[in-house]
């Protein structure tokens, strides 16, 4: 369970760095940057970046969060490192096909992002075909989750 602990605060202290440099990210073209000069592709893919980071910066503070109150209860320790070595949800995740799947949309959306110069709507379709991919493959899992 040591080496659990250990594992934990070097996650810890991983997000809290990334997340720290992800605020950075974001702050300075804000303060810095006129958006009203800026063409439309690039405003957009600068307003979407920057709806990505924050909710990424929302779901690294509440993960934070939930694993430093495990960290100070052994009992949520316990519990914790029940879920994350959980076979069943490995394997619902795996027949989802959530780990391939969550890359691949990642790619979709950077590749969106490199063509928005030469077209906008580019930019909007492969977006909206990474989140579908995604919204299917959460809807499956939930499926799975009750049906195994």
């Amino acid at each position: 369970m040591t080496n659990f602990e250990n594992k934990l605060k070097k996650r810890i202290k991983i997000l809290t760095i990334t997340g720290i440099c992800a605020m950075i990210f974001v702050l300075i073209p804000v303060v810095f940057v006129d958006q009203e000069t800026l063409p439309e592709w690039l405003a957009l893919e600068f307003c979407f970046l920057t709806g990505l980071i924050s909710a990424m910066e929302i779901m690294f503070g509440v993960y934070i969060g939930k694993t430093r109150k495990a960290l100070g209860n052994p009992d949520k320790l316990k519990q914790l490192y029940a879920e994350e070595h959980d076979e069943r949800k490995r394997y619902i995740r795996a027949k989802a096909g959530q780990p391939l799947l969550m890359i691949l949309s990642g790619l979709i959306i950077f590749a969106g992002l490199i063509l928005a110069p030469y077209d906008v709507n580019i930019t909007y379709v492969l977006v909206m075909v990474a989140l579908f991919q995604m919204t299917i493959s959460v809807f499956y899992k939930l499926y799975l989750l009750r049906k195994i």
